[in-house]
């Protein structure tokens, strides 16, 4: 978890200090604009555990958010995914106990929404190509040891969530399709793809399908009237999987695999 913790604080920090100026929609107006803001100031403000604050400013956002339909400059599509990343980040900040790195990580993908939205050209989350890249790389590195295979491609798990909403609005569907469907090939099928040697493939396979998303994104046009359905047909679930989830999900596939050693015998 140590490399993930590094990672997201590395990208949060980028998000804060880097001197961005965004080029603006003309009809993206200054509502837009100050909500894109509000989320980066959030941001800051949870980087210094000033959560009380936090919580203001993200209260203060779901009401503009949830402001009447001609208010925003924004299609009912785009509506949906802003909203599913606000109550990503008021539900982490309602929890009984905040856990500082899951916050930081939502924060970020809430600013990285709110400026793909506000923001005409050059978006944020374009510039995590690298670091999404990276987290392949040491998930390749990891290969052959399970344990640090499975700790370093949840680390690109994360950090694809992070960028996930923000890239959306940007790339095409069958650019997301066909990516999200080599990640949760992999995700399942990871222990016979080891197995038989076919793991180190994948995960380049995956590269290239990371690659693809991150070029021409500026001649590429997405579709609205899809991106609702990348949502709710399950395309990011194995992306919002909790650590106690993946444990639990990885406990149960090694007791299979016990089960199935014991049954040979």
């Amino acid at each position: 978890m140590k490399g993930f913790i590094v990672r997201i604080i590395t990208v949060s920090i980028f998000i804060i200090s880097f001197i961005h100026i965004p080029v603006f929609a003309d009809d993206g107006g200054e509502q837009l604009r100050e909500i894109d803001r509000m989320a980066d100031e959030a941001l800051h403000l949870a980087k210094m555990k000033r959560y009380d604050e936090t919580k203001m400013i993200v209260k203060t956002l779901g009401e503009r958010i949830d402001s009447p339909y001609g208010s925003l400059p924004l299609t009912m599509d785009e509506r949906r995914v802003l909203r599913v990343a606000y109550l990503q980040a008021e539900q982490i900040l309602e929890s009984d106990s905040i856990n500082e790195t899951d916050l930081i990580q939502i924060l970020t993908k809430f600013r990285l929404t709110t400026d793909a939205l506000a923001t005409e050209h050059d978006p944020l989350w374009f510039d995590m190509e690298s670091v999404l890249i990276e987290s392949i790389h040491s998930a390749k590195q990891a290969v052959g040891d399970e344990r640090q295979f499975q700790e370093t491609f949840r680390e690109f798990l994360l950090l694809y969530d992070t960028v996930y909403l923000g890239m959306i609005l940007d790339v095409p569907f069958e650019k997301v399709q066909a990516l999200d469907a080599q990640i949760q090939y992999i995700e399942q099928h990871a222990d016979p793809l080891n197995d038989s040697g076919a793991l180190v493939d994948e995960m380049e396979r995956l590269e290239s399908y990371v690659q693809s998303v991150f070029s021409n994104h500026d001649e590429d046009e997405a579709d609205p009237s899809l991106w609702w359905v990348i949502i709710s047909t399950g395309g990011i679930i194995i992306l919002t999987l909790t650590y106690a989830g993946w444990k639990k999900y990885k406990g149960e596939k090694m007791k299979q695999k016990q089960l199935k050693k014991q049954q040979k015998y």
